[in-house]
């Protein structure tokens, strides 16, 4: 009778027992969850296997919500049944998310992605991470056109699953800019984005391989052997492997459709090597 009375004396207690109520159920969410567990205004203090992460084994996780970087170090995510990292943006779509790398870094999925994301995502620092899969792509983008998977600054990533580095349905955009990207898969290991573009970066590996659209290929399939791109050392420009076909690309990778005589002048790639126009 006595807790009944206060409420009714004191409606302002009620009020704001309401308003904490509602707090506690409706936390902010931030769009990126580690293995299954999503990080919210809750929990991102604090993102360890103690925590509630349980797929973090090892290293430093961080997320700073107003840069809407993940910062790993060191970190060892491993999940059975769920991505490794996954983004997905719950409310804010104006601007995407980073990923910054310190030291060696591993993403692991058994049933699912090492990385899944449906909106902007960059990579960048001068860590390393390998990102895994054993039964799906290692990294995979099904976002909205225009979508873009950036490596910059120094990073590099290793890809491997059945599928190395995909996009759903060649709506996103891969962009690798001063950085290093190893990427294999058994059904492909770098392909169906939009475009594939290379940024003071170029393709080493295959051999035989050269950029179509938005895919790796060699002898006119998708590339199924490791790919390579690495930085740039001194020249600045691409030196992208061409179709032996003689077709013609830009530096950065993108096949051309008209014949070289009808280009603008420019610098293009013709059977491996640079010819300026």
């Amino acid at each position: 009778m006595f807790a009944l009375s206060m409420l009714f004396l004191f409606p302002e207690f009620l009020s704001a027992k309401v308003m904490e109520t509602d707090n506690d159920e409706h936390p902010q969410r931030y769009g990126i969850e580690i293995g299954g567990v999503e990080i919210t205004s809750e929990n991102y203090h604090d993102i360890s296997a103690a925590n509630g992460f349980s797929a973090i084994v090892g290293g430093e996780v961080y997320f700073e919500p107003e840069a809407k970087t993940l910062t790993l170090v060191n970190a060892n995510i491993s999940s059975q049944a769920d991505h490794a990292i996954h983004i997905f943006s719950y409310n804010d779509t104006s601007r995407g998310y980073k990923i910054a790398l310190k030291g060696e870094n591993g993403m692991f999925s058994e049933r699912k992605n090492a990385l899944f994301a449906t909106i902007d995502v960059e990579i960048f620092g001068d860590g390393i991470a390998y990102f895994a899969s054993e039964a799906d792509a290692a990294i995979f983008t099904d976002g909205s056109e225009g979508m873009q998977l950036k490596i910059s600054d120094l990073a590099t990533i290793y890809a491997k699953g059945k599928k190395g580095i995909y996009s759903s349905d060649e709506k996103e955009d891969f962009i690798v800019t001063n950085a290093t990207v190893h990427a294999i898969g058994t059904q492909g290991s770098l392909f169906n984005f939009r475009k594939i573009v290379l940024e003071n970066s170029h393709l080493t590996l295959p051999a035989n391989g050269y950029i179509e659209g938005g895919s790796v290929m060699t002898r006119g399939a998708v590339c199924t052997l490791e790919v390579v791109i690495e930085p740039d050392i001194s020249t600045g420009i691409s030196p992208v492997k061409s179709n032996p076909d003689k077709s013609v690309y830009s530096i950065d990778g993108t096949k051309k459709d008209k014949d070289f005589n009808s280009l603008p002048s420019g610098v293009y790639v013709i059977d491996g090597k640079k010819i300026v126009k």
